[in-house]
């Protein structure tokens, strides 16, 4: 609509979804169910390929790792509730096609663990393991 508004003359009445769905609803239903199911699908494919980022990735990868990472924090969560085991997990990209910030979950009890005996904290370990991969390292470090 952004588009459309653009063209308008100085003065004009600007277009919004209402003012749309008026001017353009009997079209919608003049479409048969075969049509409205293709042109969904049409939609969809093409919104599935957009992402907010520069990185050029599957839009729906980039969610689906967004919503596992959530609900993977709240299990752990919950675990930790119920049984007192602590768990602490890492997530980064593996390679340079993909985009997803590196995400962590460490207890509040682990934080000083990380400080005191691995000398970094666990954004810096989350960092570090990501740009391993990343970075094209191969072979065995000594």
């Amino acid at each position: 609509m952004e588009e459309e508004n653009s063209r308008l003359p100085e003065g004009a009445e600007k277009w919004n979804a209402v003012s749309f769905n008026k001017e353009f609803g009997h079209l919608y239903e003049s479409v048969t169910e075969e049509e409205k199911v293709h042109y969904r699908q049409v939609v969809s494919e093409h919104w599935e390929t957009l992402c907010p980022t520069h990185h050029k990735v599957l839009k729906a990868a980039h969610d689906d790792i967004r919503a596992t990472l959530s609900h993977v924090n709240n299990v752990v969560q919950r675990l930790e509730q119920r049984t007192g085991q602590m768990t602490s997990f890492f997530s980064h990209k593996g390679d340079n096609e993909s985009y997803a910030r590196p995400q962590y979950y460490v207890p509040t009890q682990m934080e000083p663990f990380f400080d005191t005996i691995l000398k970094t904290c666990p954004a810096q370990l989350a960092a570090r393991m990501e740009a391993f991969p990343v970075s094209g390292v191969e072979g065995k470090l000594n």
